[in-house]
């Protein structure tokens, strides 16, 4: 385009502007389409999702994480062995039939999915890695770290849902399992309590009289009667 032609075209559109300036016709449209376009931005301001005070406090309460009481119980078992566990959690020790089985313990939350389970019974197995080679072949673990439960090594297994920890003493193996699924961090806590405050003690006798009896968590003194 010629610096003529350039000068004919600003000349034009100076011109028209004026023009329509000049037009009522053309103010009162103008006037319309910007009332109408301040009504949909307010209308779009005000459709947008608001979070109040309120409702971000529930949201934070909702998203605060669930963690195990910090009051502490004891289990002490006939078995031979105690360890310390949350008083929230509701505590099972299932009945065996098998002479074989000589504990099988389940701690579950009725507020957090999951459950902790420790096992105790005889093996064949001699070794650790022996047990692991048989029995854990198939999901191999994504990570292992020796631990000790009590006095005794043993090797903790993180596998995809799971971690798995075992050790085995004079042809007694010991498994400590917990299942997380999503509160994963809630039950490590749980397992670390556990472990932590796990112990071997002397195995309880029945009950007779004058003694201490131990069943579960109570310790009942009973005493002889003189007449």
């Amino acid at each position: 385009m010629s610096v003529a032609q350039e000068m004919y075209f600003c000349k034009s559109l100076c011109y028209t502007s004026y023009s329509l300036m000049k037009n009522p016709i053309f103010f009162r449209s103008f006037g319309v389409v910007l009332l109408i376009a301040i009504i949909v931005g307010i209308w779009f301001f005000f459709s947008q999702p608001k979070n109040t005070s309120s409702e971000k406090q529930q949201q934070s309460k909702v998203q605060k994480e669930t963690v195990p009481s910090a009051t502490i119980k004891t289990h002490i078992d006939e078995a031979g062995f105690q360890f310390n566990y949350p008083d929230d959690l509701t505590f099972n020790k299932k009945e065996s039939t098998s002479s074989a089985v000589y504990a099988d313990i389940e701690l579950t939350s009725n507020q957090v999915p999951g459950i902790l389970t420790f096992r105790v019974e005889d093996t064949k197995e001699k070794t650790i890695d022996a047990w692991v080679k048989k029995n854990i072949s198939s999901a191999s673990p994504s990570a292992t770290k020796e631990v000790t439960l009590g006095s005794l090594p043993a090797k903790q297994m993180d596998m995809s849902d799971t971690i798995v920890t075992i050790a085995i003493d004079q042809g007694i193996f010991f498994r400590l399992e917990i299942m997380p699924k999503k509160e994963k961090n809630y039950w490590e806590s749980v397992y670390n309590t556990l472990l932590s405050g796990f112990s071997f003690v002397a195995p309880q006798a029945p009950a007779s009289s004058g003694e201490s009896s131990v069943s579960g968590d109570d310790v009942v003194l009973e005493e002889e009667i003189i007449e």
